[in-house]
């Protein structure tokens, strides 16, 4: 989707901008449509990416006390692989968000973390990952959660603070998830738009009134007018400012006012 069509001097929509802006319609439109089908599909489930016996055991008693599914892989490799070839994931690695918990295992100790846990991690910044370690130092702890876990566990560890971490993960990740839901309807209807009603709606972000959205984009008034009503219609929007919201809730834009 365009961010501006201010640059060209005639006020449309310059050489190949109709082309790119359907292309950008497609992939939000693809994409939408993977993120809510794995959205159903992951919703109140912890993925765990470990091959260790006793780390299998301790988290599955967890999850099964606490009621949520649990999906289990090998390796943070494995999990990985399964999100970029599983066509119901988003191409975009989106995703994983949607999972409750991650719990992952350090193979080789939370001191020297392989490119694929930290890759892992990475995708989880700011949700609840829990890395479970055999061994770890102060200094690599620290160095984990700065790649993106919430919580590091030394094994053996205590299945009571495995659940209260997993209890803690399911109730973050209840109240996000209307932000997420919102966000991704806003993106399927935003994906509805034609050409032309992208054009009108980026000068309508920026506070043009329908004269002058007219006058940029060499139309007439009427069709100015009928445009911008298609819009607020199509994206389900009462009022101008609730349009506003609603773009940038499907842009991950979060507004001061409304966090």
């Amino acid at each position: 989707m365009p961010s501006s069509v201010s640059g060209c001097e005639s006020g449309g929509i310059g050489p190949g901008g109709h082309a790119r802006a359907h292309q950008a319609r497609e992939a939000i439109r693809v994409r939408t449509q993977r993120e809510v089908s794995a959205m159903v599909n992951v919703e109140n489930r912890v993925i765990l990416a470990a091959r260790d016996a006793g780390v299998i055991e301790l988290v599955s008693q967890a999850a099964a006390a606490e009621q949520i599914a649990l999906q289990h892989f090998d390796s943070a490799s494995a999990w990985l692989a399964s999100i970029a070839n599983d066509p119901h994931q988003p191409p975009d690695e989106r995703a994983p968000r949607w999972v409750d918990c991650l719990v992952c295992q350090a193979e080789t100790g939370a001191d020297d973390l392989d490119a694929n846990v930290e890759r892992a991690l990475e995708l989880r910044r700011g949700l609840a990952t829990v890395l479970i370690a055999q061994h770890a130092t102060i200094d690599g702890a620290v160095r984990a959660m700065r790649s993106g876990a919430s919580s590091v566990l030394m094994m053996p560890a205590p299945v009571d603070m495995v659940r209260q971490l997993l209890r803690e993960a399911h109730r973050l990740a209840a109240k996000r998830r209307p932000a997420l839901v919102e966000q991704f309807t806003a993106q399927k209807r935003l994906a509805t738009l034609t050409d032309e009603e992208l054009a009108v709606l980026e000068h309508l972000l920026v506070g043009m009134v329908n004269k002058e959205i007219a006058r940029r984009e060499s139309i007439g008034l009427r069709t100015a007018e009928l445009r911008r009503a298609r819009i607020l219609k199509k994206m389900g929007a009462g009022s101008l400012a609730e349009l506003v919201r609603m773009v940038c809730a499907a842009r991950g834009v979060v507004l001061p006012w409304h966090e």
